[in-house]
């Protein structure tokens, strides 16, 4: 079984920005040695973590860890020059090969003054953007397949002869599994931004063994996840109060338990999705206590 990381950078207002950078340094180092198959950095403009574009921290985790992929997941594209993105990744995919994994998000930033520094259009953005094809646009630019409409010019990407990043469609819903496999683009769908029932579930399900069907059927392989947020405490008053940290974030808990509660619950949601690898966004009080906590759920997961 596979298991990685989200780290969103929630972290309490208490704690300086340089000690949360550090111990996040120590955290990657830890998922490394443990096995774990992945470490991404979300983006979040308005709260909480040092780093606003996960973009910058890319080469130092990969820099001082050996095995694990490292991405960002995801880049909330409408406020990213898509060539920019594909000059950037392509020399982090050449210098970290293999090791790089490149999630995007269609979100936008909900400060309209973050918003108009980071975008210059940023006010027509809801109206104007177009995801897939932002996403198409970057895909090809890696590959140096793209083609301006207008005057039929091409852009060249360095550097040449490298293979590039894997490309992520993120999802919340697992609506745009059709797109993700029509391009055969891995597909990640995360589970804490609304709330899952039984229901929801099983619609899930369906459009995940869609999505591999339709990958299949053409000859490619491509990779499937999920991202869930759990809380691992035996503490009643710990747990209410993490749970009321990420209602500011409107992160829903997917699973609160002891270690052994939510490792089995991990078994039970890979094996009903029938998927390979599970995202654990682990909510803590401290970057140490959910270094504890990866710990503690390798010994379970990751035998």
């Amino acid at each position: 079984m596979k298991v990685g990381i989200l780290e969103t950078g929630l972290k309490d207002a208490a704690e300086s920005d340089l000690q949360f950078l550090e111990e996040t340094f120590e955290y990657a180092r830890v998922l490394d040695e443990r096995g774990y198959s992945r470490i991404w950095f979300s983006e979040h403009q308005e709260f909480g973590p040092p780093w606003k574009s996960p973009e910058i921290l890319l080469p130092v985790i990969a820099g001082i860890t050996n095995t694990i992929k490292v991405g960002a997941a995801g880049l909330l594209l409408p406020l990213h020059n898509p060539l920019r993105v594909a000059q950037n990744f392509k020399v982090l995919g050449s210098v970290f090969q293999d090791r790089i994994d490149l999630g995007f998000a269609k979100a936008l930033t909900a400060s309209d003054l973050i918003g108009k520094e980071l975008a210059y259009n940023y006010k027509q953005l809801e109206s104007t953007y177009k995801h897939h094809e932002t996403i198409l646009k970057i895909h090809q630019l890696l590959h140096n397949s793209y083609r301006d409409e207008e005057t039929g010019e091409s852009i060249m990407v360095q550097p040449l002869g490298v293979v590039p990043p894997e490309i992520w469609v993120l999802s919340s819903s697992g609506n745009n599994y059709d797109f993700a496999a029509k391009n055969y683009f891995n597909y990640s769908v995360s589970l804490f931004h609304q709330q899952y029932n039984d229901k929801m579930l099983e619609e899930l399900k369906v459009r995940i063994d869609k999505y591999k069907e339709e990958v299949a059927l053409n000859g490619k392989k491509t990779q499937v996840n999920i991202a869930i947020a759990v809380i691992c405490s035996d503490n009643k008053d710990e747990t209410e109060k993490l749970i009321r940290k990420t209602d500011k974030v409107y992160f829903h808990i997917n699973k609160a338990g002891s270690v052994e509660e939510v490792a089995e619950y991990i078994h039970k949601l890979k094996i009903y999705l029938g998927i390979d690898e599970i995202i654990l966004n682990l909510i803590g009080s401290s970057m140490p206590q959910k270094t504890q906590t990866a710990h503690q759920l390798a010994d379970h997961l990751l035998k």
